[in-house]
């Protein structure tokens, strides 16, 4: 049987646990952190930081600070296929709903591996179910088959010149056949990281 400790508040085992009991409550309910180093100099904040957004900053010595904020991905390792000659959206397509920073802007990657026959196959952007524009395309003026490898890497406010509100977006893709054969997109993805 263990010995019976004093509650007495001047021990200093049971402060130092209040004191954790206390930070902890506090965290819990905190919605940003900071560490500092030996100088009180701000190195790392997480949470609500200074530009509104959600995410971590980080500090050099020299005071340069970069935000890393959440991204957002969808990937569907399946098939997608259409003949349709206008864009469609198609089930087990990738959907991101991404919450964009103070910034508005945010960084797109989007691929799929697009097999077509003398067509062109076409994937398309949607934003907040309003289309923005052609993304990926494969044309093939042959009988035979081609695969390739389709990705696109874009910066949103380079593309459109406009920045989005901040706030909730819904990414989507739509996709079509040129002359209405069968085209096909695999292994397709959609990455939102908001800047």
């Amino acid at each position: 049987m263990s010995p019976q400790v004093s509650m007495d508040p001047q021990n200093f085992l049971v402060a130092a646990i209040k004191t954790l009991q206390d930070q902890m409550r506090d965290m819990s309910t905190q919605q940003s952190f900071t560490i500092v180093d030996s100088n009180q100099q701000v190195r790392v904040q997480g949470g609500i930081l200074p530009s509104g957004d959600f995410g971590l900053a980080v500090s050099d010595v020299f005071g340069n600070t970069t935000e890393f904020l959440p991204s957002y991905s969808s990937f569907y390792s399946g098939s997608l296929t259409t003949s349709s000659t206008t864009a469609v959206s198609l089930p087990n397509s990738p959907s991101v709903a991404a919450i964009i920073g103070a910034s508005g802007d945010c960084d797109i990657d989007i691929s799929s591996l697009i097999v077509v026959t003398n067509d062109t196959a076409t994937c398309n952007l949607l934003v907040d179910g309003a289309p923005i524009g052609q993304v990926l395309s494969l044309t093939n003026n042959n009988a035979g088959s081609i695969a390739c490898n389709s990705a696109q890497f874009i910066r949103y406010s380079a593309w459109t010149g406009t920045v989005l509100t901040p706030g909730l977006h819904t990414f989507s893709t739509t996709y079509q056949s040129g002359t209405g054969s069968l085209v096909t997109f695999n292994n397709s993805s959609l990455r939102i990281a908001p800047i």
